[in-house]
């Protein structure tokens, strides 16, 4: 019999895709949209505008909300500038997405009076939908708004280019592309995943990256259980044979932070938000072999928050 990788509903997966950007919105936009990247001042901060984007959600006509994050930069000729991004995960094929980036754009300038740039990522399995703009004529009279697209599938064929790259989106993208073609066989998944492991251990990557990257390879390429469990005793002969290498390059105490962050993670993938109690009970741990074990349980073991740190259940 077949088996299908149980697959996380639809906000459970944008939730990866979207705190990637938060924490790593320069690669991002040097990965997708390279012409934006360089001629943002990344000595001036990025500023997330969530009390705005909030507004525009909430006064939106009606439909899915595919606006994900928007955010003020500042160019290097000083002009202050606001990108709205948006990622349609998986197969979210939208028929209306033009008109509905538009209507924010419109929103943005009616509320704020600030013009936007659109940058939108799709990463759903719709080969032949790639819209670019949302536009209207009659008479001669009509409107063009254009914004600026990737599309994850055509990166397949750029297979090559993304081995090679430091970027850890490159990871995030094959993750993806192997997630969508993996969905009946877990075994090559997770061959796929360890790959990916492998590689961000190996490949230079900054502290900051390893800890999002392995978050987000935990959190999209899912396993079943014994696929899991198994998965985790292959990593473990990892961390011991890139044990100095590790050590040298993220630290002791950055292991515990990751390995923490990654156990909330993984509850909240699971089971949404995790209690601060749990959350200090969990800073409090220093031993890492517990942290890992706590990691193993908060992934396939546990059937809610409350069981994580009692180890009979």
């Amino acid at each position: 019999m077949v088996r299908e990788v149980a697959v996380r509903q639809k906000d459970q997966y944008d939730s990866p895709w979207k705190t990637l950007i938060d924490k790593l919105l320069p690669d991002f936009l040097a990965f997708f949209f390279p012409m934006v990247y360089k001629d943002i001042d990344w000595d001036r901060p990025p500023e997330f505008l969530d009390k705005e984007l909030q507004k525009i959600i909430r006064d939106a006509p009606g439909g899915p909300n595919i606006v994900d994050k928007l955010v003020k930069v500042w160019l290097v000729n000083d002009t202050e500038i606001w990108l709205l991004l948006h990622i349609e995960v998986q197969s979210q094929y939208d028929s209306r997405l033009d008109f509905r980036v538009f209507g924010y754009q419109v929103r943005i300038l009616d509320l704020h009076n600030r013009h936007v740039v659109s940058l939108v990522v799709l990463a759903d399995d719709k080969a032949r939908w790639k819209p670019d703009r949302y536009e209207f004529e009659h008479w001669g009279a009509g409107i063009t708004a254009r914004f600026l697209v990737s599309k994850l599938l055509e990166w397949k064929e750029r297979w090559e280019e993304m081995e090679q790259s430091k970027n850890p989106f490159a990871i995030a993208v094959m993750a993806h592309l192997k997630t969508m073609e993996t969905r009946y066989n877990p075994e090559l998944r997770a061959e796929w995943r360890y790959r990916f492991v492998r590689r961000l251990y190996e490949g230079g990557f900054s502290r900051e990256q390893v800890i999002q990257m392995l978050r987000f390879l935990e959190w999209v390429m899912a396993l079943p259980p014994d696929e899991e469990r198994a998965f985790y005793e292959r990593v473990e002969g990892l961390d011991k044979e890139k044990k100095m290498e590790w050590v040298t390059s993220f630290e002791h105490n950055g292991m515990l932070v990751a390995t923490r962050e990654a156990v909330l993670g993984a509850l909240e993938a699971r089971f949404g938000a995790v209690s601060p109690l749990l959350a200090a009970e969990l800073d409090g741990i220093d031993d890492m072999a517990i942290l890992k074990r706590l990691l193993r349980r908060a992934v396939v073991d546990v059937s809610k928050p409350e069981e994580l740190l009692n180890e009979e259940s």
